[in-house]
């Protein structure tokens, strides 16, 4: 067996480590010891079932529920459809709480709204600089459409 001074005189002469350098791998290495003990004593208990994760790296299925639960139609179900709200009422809070409207549109809408006066429909919404007809499908479905008498 080898004594810790033979070890000793072997990392001091053949490995220059400063004193602090030799702390730290002692550290290191404990750490990495607890580690394993560790691992070993609980098992595998964080096995991919248990964790109700896929067993393979075909994660098509979750891509697909993401894709789903990400549509707009499927957020304009989520929201409270009693929620839809007037558009020529409509606060600039209340704008900002849409998806795909932040504070800078939802202030275009109100300068719009003040400037023309009441918009006709919906749709007349195209007409606010920053809304195009990708953003209006969005967007359209959070808005009572019914026409100005």
């Amino acid at each position: 067996m080898v004594s810790s001074e033979k070890l000793k005189t072997f990392f001091t002469k053949n490995i220059s480590f400063t004193p602090q350098e030799r702390t730290v791998l002692l550290f290191l290495g404990a750490a990495f010891v607890v580690g394993v003990a560790i691992i070993l004593y609980s098992g595998n208990k964080n096995s991919p079932q248990e964790a109700n994760l896929p067993l393979s790296d075909d994660y098509s299925a979750l891509d697909r529920e993401f894709m789903t639960k990400s549509s707009p139609g499927y957020i304009a179900a989520v929201y409270d459809s009693a929620k839809l709200h007037p558009v020529n009422t409509i606060t600039k809070e209340q704008l900002m709480s849409i998806p795909g409207i932040g504070e800078v549109l939802a202030g275009r809408i109100i300068e719009f709204r003040q400037e023309n006066g009441p918009l006709n429909s919906v749709e007349d919404l195209l007409n606010v600089p920053g809304i195009g007809q990708k953003r209006m499908l969005t967007i359209k479905q959070y808005f009572e459409n019914r026409e100005k008498k």
